[in-house]
């Protein structure tokens, strides 16, 4: 296989992002190429339960796999990785509709932000700036935590203005997504999201509850169960703010 040097990826990158897919095709077309590069790989807790996760960080194939969902005409990369991307996606825009599986439940139950930190947009600026980075998580709930690995999730985070202007986007492949962006200091904002398998969008879009970021809630901590094996623990904890209607749920996963 021929040598794929980071110069080479990243001019490949720049040529390509200048004409993304629609989102309708890209969806099943990502999820064939974590099918095919991606790796399921496991995790053990503190109790020595297993929790499953995708993982394609780090996976030069499955990158240029998506690189060839994207760029369907661009005929100066061959490498097999690039190539299945493109074919998958002729085969999705040709022989498939986009809106064939719209009307079969979505599997992710509920989407909800959580530990969203703030610090300043610009932290070098002397000038008081109105705009505030947020960086946390967006958990996705399923009724069977299997399902997380069967799909791809397409993540927003958008602003309660009367353009719902969209603050952040990115794919997701876990239960579990990393979320930045910057938004204005009295901002509501919530997470929406949308699955696809690999062949279209699967239901509906999953709205979470609107959150003012604006607020510095004091927040209720409850530890929801608490499991031990020898000395060490692992415990799940609702985190319930007092001046919020936004409940936030984490499962402290302490590896070993």
């Amino acid at each position: 296989m021929k040598k794929i040097t980071p110069l080479l990826l990243a001019c490949a990158i720049f040529l390509i992002a200048a004409n993304p897919p629609p989102v309708s095709v890209f969806g099943p077309c990502q999820r064939r190429c974590v099918k095919q590069f991606g790796e399921i790989q496991k995790r053990h807790t503190n109790i020595d339960t297993q929790f499953l996760y995708t993982n394609v960080s780090n996976r030069t194939e499955f990158s240029l796999c998506k690189l060839g969902c994207s760029s369907p005409e661009y005929t100066e990369l061959h490498l097999p990785a690039f190539r299945f991307g493109q074919i998958a996606y002729e085969e999705i825009l040709n022989s498939i509709s986009p809106t064939a599986l719209i009307h079969l439940p979505n599997p992710v139950k509920d989407v909800q932000i959580l530990c969203l930190d703030k610090s300043p947009a610009n932290p070098n600026s002397s000038k008081n700036s109105t705009q505030q980075k947020l960086t946390g998580n967006i958990l996705l709930k399923f009724d069977d935590e299997l399902e997380a690995l069967e799909n791809v999730y397409f993540i927003e985070v958008v602003a309660s203005d009367e353009e719902q202007t969209i603050l952040f986007q990115d794919w997701c492949y876990s239960s579990l997504c990393n979320i930045s962006f910057l938004a204005p200091e009295n901002a509501q904002i919530r997470a929406r999201l949308s699955s696809f398998d690999e062949n279209g969008a699967i239901g509906g879009i999953v709205h979470s509850s609107w959150y003012p970021i604006s607020e510095e809630p004091n927040l209720d901590m409850k530890v929801v169960s608490l499991d031990w094996l020898d000395d060490k623990a692992a415990a799940k904890i609702q985190l319930i703010p007092k001046k919020s209607n936004l409940k936030m749920f984490a499962t402290n996963r302490i590896q070993k």
